[in-house]
């Protein structure tokens, strides 16, 4: 299981790197990002069916089946929220993305990173941003954002209305994939301490 949890985390972190990607420099969908796409779904797929192989076996061989099954939801949940994130970009016409979403999708890989690190038992030392800056950040988004709007004249109020709900619903999905990243690295840190 565990083989199966880290290759689900990978693909899962190397997807949303591509969603970034995408976001960033808008154009064209590139074959990486399909790739990446594909690859999160099929990972995820061998995570289920190992999970599932394994609920099968005896009762004295099914450990931590509790923990192992939240990390199995929480990979598919991310995966969802990733996805739906990578939809609303390429069928919207979308901003460009700005610093303080940037930062937040980098916290998101980093945590999968360090669940990464601790499947691998080589988790280093290295500080996890906190929630309140975290949360200033998505302030931070949201008002930046409301600025830039009003300070183009040419904008009207409904305009204006329907770039802040992209706003808002790029924010809701970034705390969700924050709070998803953050349940799959202490779920991995409690794998790694009953081991």
């Amino acid at each position: 299981m565990p083989l199966y949890i880290r290759k689900s985390i990978e693909a899962n972190r190397n997807y949303l790197n591509e969603i970034s990607l995408f976001y960033n420099a808008k154009g064209d969908v590139t074959p990486s990002y399909r790739v990446s796409r594909k690859n999160a779904f099929i990972e995820l797929g061998n995570l289920m069916a190992s999970f599932q192989r394994m609920t099968q076996e005896p009762k004295s061989k099914q450990k931590q089946l509790q923990q192992l099954y939240k990390l199995v939801e929480l990979n598919h949940t991310l995966l969802s929220a990733s996805a739906s994130l990578g939809t609303y970009v390429q069928t919207h016409h979308t901003t460009k993305a700005s610093e303080a979403f940037n930062v937040v999708v980098n916290t998101v890989i980093r945590n999968l990173n360090l669940a990464i690190a601790v499947l691998d038992d080589t988790e280093s030392e290295v500080s996890i941003e906190k929630k309140e800056n975290l949360e200033l950040r998505f302030i931070e988004l949201k008002n930046l954002r409301a600025r830039e709007l009003r300070a183009n004249n040419t904008i009207d109020e409904t305009e204006f209305q329907l770039k802040m709900q992209e706003a808002q619903l790029i924010i809701e999905q970034l705390v969700w994939l924050i709070n998803l990243s953050e349940g799959i690295l202490k779920a991995t840190k409690k794998i790694e301490i009953a081991a």
